[in-house]
């Protein structure tokens, strides 16, 4: 399947010399031409086929390398040159931070409904807060915070990489460079991502402390001697859930571990420790909206924004198409017959994802009933069972909110969440394949980024020559 190993070289810096050069024009367009806002997504896709072409030097780490170095090149392009305030929210986030810097305490919508995101539970904003301390400006608060997001995407992919060193450490899967490229470009590099870790959000820092919670339950799965990866996994839920309160089905992974220790007992302190931590937050809301969250006064003020009419979402078209949000951003317009692979592939992974549930069942079953062996086939068993309760306490997060506020939340940045846990079920997936099929399966992966790359550059080129 891959070239020698001086034909790898070979092709290996004739596509970085062609991929820096075509993003390097893509660049100078963009700087030159003014073209802004939505338009710089391109430059996002401009890396992607660059990853796609890094498929064919697999057993090269350079790869890794220029992986690295060009998507932090064009995401701080994108930082840089991006209209202000034009990803979904960024203006109601900054605006948050920008209050508690002029009065030293936390908005909320009682003061102006505006504060619309002041709901959002206070970690993200106190932390941001600190950094913009010693700032005035607010065009150089904005493109900090922005850079912040962003190395808190390095960190999620930091973590990624050790999840898998460290199970294949334990020989619960085989490490192929290949593999973990296609991976991370899947879950880690999709535009979507990048966007969503390129501006101002508290999803990038709720992303990362559940990432981090995670990779210390894989952790203590392995070295469960010690509790110091117990408490410090709890210590991340918690922090995830101050960040944003729908990582509270981490809960649901961390029972799996404890369960397959045969712990569980363990379950119940941790649960109090974690709803000790968020006891001040639910007061201070009990206290300003006389509930545990101000859920119901953010949809007062977005509901008719986003649903004037106020009639239920459908929820199964919604099933079938969100995914697609996941690797497409929001911020882009996708139409015609790039809509159609999306949105077909969102259904696929869907599908997938339903096929797994029966597995899942039978390993849920082995594991209440304490038939898991210390074997390498058991600690398989347990991660995917891990992983699989991850994307689907994720999952099911997103289809409650969607059905008790009639407001469709099943949306792909919402999900970045399960990006670790589905890059797990892919690598454990891929231990059952053949040699063939797997490469079969990276190398539709990369077919996929790059198809989306020629739809963004020729949206890219058509704005171009309309101006």
């Amino acid at each position: 399947m891959f070239p020698s190993s001086k034909r790898s070289q070979f092709w290996t810096f004739f596509l970085c010399f062609f991929a820096a050069a075509a993003l390097l024009c893509t660049g100078l367009l963009l700087y030159r031409t003014g073209l802004r806002g939505e338009s710089v997504t391109a430059v996002f896709y401009a890396a992607m086929l660059f990853l796609a072409l890094c498929y064919f030097s697999a057993n090269d780490t350079r790869a890794y390398f220029c992986l690295i170095v060009l998507i932090s090149a064009f995401c701080l392009v994108y930082i840089s040159t991006g209209d202000i305030f034009s990803v979904v929210d960024e203006a109601a986030h900054y605006y948050n931070i920008h209050y508690i810097l002029a009065s030293g305490h936390l908005p909320n919508m009682n003061i102006d409904p505006a504060y619309y995101e002041a709901v959002q539970p206070p970690v993200y904003y106190w932390v941001c807060s600190l950094l913009c301390l010693p700032i005035s400006d607010k065009l150089t608060r904005i493109f900090l915070l922005r850079g912040f997001s962003f190395l808190l995407w390095w960190g999620c992919v930091y973590l990624t990489l050790c999840v898998l060193r460290l199970l294949e450490r334990e020989q619960v899967i085989s490490i192929r460079p290949a593999r973990d490229l296609a991976l991370l470009l899947l879950f880690w590099a999709t535009p979507g991502t990048l966007v969503r870790f390129s501006t101002v959000s508290n999803e990038a820092l709720a992303v990362l402390f559940s990432t981090a919670a995670l990779f210390f339950m894989i952790n203590f799965l392995f070295y469960h001697s010690s509790f110091r990866s117990l408490i410090l996994s709890v210590l991340f839920i918690s922090l995830s859930c101050l960040t944003k309160i729908t990582a509270l089905f981490l809960l649901a992974p961390l029972l799996c571990i404890l369960l397959s220790l045969r712990k569980g007992k363990l379950f119940f302190p941790c649960l109090a420790a974690v709803l000790l931590a968020l006891i001040p937050w639910f007061c201070y809301n009990w206290y300003l909206y006389g509930a545990f969250t101000g859920t119901a006064q953010h949809l007062s003020y977005v509901l008719p924004l986003v649903n004037p009419s106020a009639a239920p979402v459908r929820l199964l078209p919604g099933l079938m198409s969100f995914l697609s949000s996941y690797f497409y951003p929001t911020e882009a317009a996708a139409n015609g017959w790039i809509l159609l692979l999306l949105r077909s592939s969102g259904f696929l992974a869907f599908l997938a994802l339903l096929a797994l549930s029966f597995p899942t069942f039978l390993y849920g079953i082995r594991l209440l009933k304490g038939r898991f062996e210390e074997s390498k086939e058991g600690r398989r068993s347990v991660i995917f069972l891990f992983a699989a309760l991850a994307v689907a306490g994720n999952l099911t997060v997103l289809i409650f909110g969607t059905l008790t506020s009639r407001v469709d939340v099943l949306l792909g940045r919402y999900f970045y969440h399960s990006a670790l846990p589905l890059t797990l079920l892919c690598a454990l997936g891929q231990e059952k394949l053949s040699q063939k099929l797997s490469s079969f399966l990276r190398a539709g992966i990369c077919s996929f980024v790059a198809v989306l790359q020629v739809n963004v550059l020729q949206q890219f080129f058509l704005a171009f020559l309309s101006r």
